[in-house]
């Protein structure tokens, strides 16, 4: 139900209205999802891919994208 307030700058009597008296800005981080976690490994890996020989380039490439995938998820929630 609306009410109509008068115009004046008169206080106006509400038996169920507050007062705001302190707003304080409150920044947390954000959430992470799968995106960042897929986009980041496959990055990863593909630089990983670059490194190496034989069972080297193959370590690289985990390595690359499990790094990808932490640091991707860690931008993605700075966002």
């Amino acid at each position: 139900m609306w009410t109509k307030v008068p115009a004046s700058n008169s206080p106006v009597s509400c038996p169920n209205c507050g007062q705001i008296t302190h707003i304080e800005t409150i920044q947390t981080d954000g959430e992470g999802s799968a995106a960042g976690v897929i986009l980041g490994g496959a990055a990863g890996g593909v630089i990983g891919n670059q490194i190496g020989k034989g069972h080297g380039k193959t370590a690289a490439r985990i390595l690359g994208a499990i790094g990808g995938a932490l640091i991707g998820n860690q931008v993605e929630k700075t966002r």
